[in-house]
């Protein structure tokens, strides 16, 4: 009987190290992934309540009023927005006074956005949605004459 001294494959240990390695590289991945998350929701209401802003200056010109606009898309019971992304109506009466005013976002939203308080000299945008992860709804609004700013839910910058 011959005694095969020429074995190949990956001892235990170099298994390990490899595997070590792959948490590592997760534990440093994972944050910057959650990071990224948080900024593109954020990236997404400040850039639609800008597009809101302007539509509603647009449509004020045109007719000397501006529009409320229900919240669009409407709170599904059992769901937070912000946690995933919801399909933004895109034709007939779900899309509302904003369909009237000209806007629509690009794709999918995971905020809910309103106008309220709409009157020939003013309105209020909202766009609310869970920005950090948190499970508490961050609230962002813009008027007329108004930068973006956050009007609940600490800890969103």
């Amino acid at each position: 009987m011959k005694i095969i001294k020429d074995k190949k494959g990956f001892s235990l240990v170099e298994l390990m190290v490899v595997v070590a390695i792959i948490g590592i590289l997760a534990a440093i991945a994972v944050p910057n992934f959650l990071n990224y998350q948080r900024k593109s929701k954020l990236s997404e209401v400040r850039a639609n309540l800008g597009g809101i802003r302007t539509a509603e200056i647009a449509y004020n010109v045109e007719t000397s009023l501006y529009l409320n606009a229900a919240e669009t898309p409407p709170r599904s019971l059992g769901t937070t927005p912000g946690s995933s992304t919801t399909l933004w109506p895109t034709s007939g009466a779900g899309t509302g006074a904003f369909g009237a005013i000209g806007w629509a976002p690009t794709g999918d939203v995971y905020c809910t956005y309103q106008v309220t308080g709409a009157s020939a000299t003013a309105f209020l945008a909202t766009g609310t949605c869970d920005a950090d992860g948190d499970s508490v709804l961050s609230t962002f609004t813009i008027a007329p004459n108004t930068q973006i700013s956050q009007t609940s839910a600490a800890g969103i910058y």
